[in-house]
């Protein structure tokens, strides 16, 4: 609601639970995009945005998050990403060109109790979130945020063009 966001894209979207308070944000006329590669959970989450009302709100895709985000152009005004960790960069060099200037792209499970995870098991879904965090903090169109909360959230606002981090 703080950037008046109408057009959002959810990677990774589960049982709907976020889409609820993404298609609740966006109001009336605009649009979440429930990316979700499990049919059942996308079926689910469907059920769960009619209870609530607002599933004239969303869009329903069912497929791998990443494939089918290569495929929307955007912009969008919000991405959200919670797929497989593994696959965090490839989400990001992808978000980054759709989401529009004054956009944001946040992601779920960037840290592990609270700290970047900078040691370690060196399991695909932890350096995938090493990369990503990497990629992430050394992009000029992006200023980001890591939140210490839960598994932490990055907050990474797309910069205006021509406004690029020092």
């Amino acid at each position: 609601q703080t950037i008046a966001a109408r057009d959002i894209f959810e990677m990774g979207a589960g049982i709907g639970y976020a889409t609820t308070f993404l298609a609740r944000a966006v109001g009336d006329g605009g649009r979440v995009v429930h990316c979700e590669e499990d049919a059942g959970r996308s079926q689910a989450a469907r059920g769960f945005l009619e209870q609530a009302g607002l599933v004239d709100r969303v869009a329903f895709e069912v497929g791998d998050a990443v494939d089918i985000l290569a495929n929307y152009p955007g912009p969008f005004d919000l991405i959200f990403i919670n797929i497989q960790r593994a696959r965090y960069p490839e989400a990001l060099a992808l978000a980054r060109p759709r989401v529009r200037p004054g956009g944001y792209i946040v992601a779920d499970g960037v840290l592990r109790q609270g700290r970047v995870v900078a040691t370690g098991p060196r399991d695909p879904a932890t350096l995938g979130v090493l990369r990503y965090t990497r990629d992430a903090l050394a992009a000029l169109d992006l200023l980001t945020t890591l939140v210490p909360q839960g598994d932490g959230v990055a907050l990474h606002l797309k910069l205006p063009e021509g406004k690029k981090r020092r």
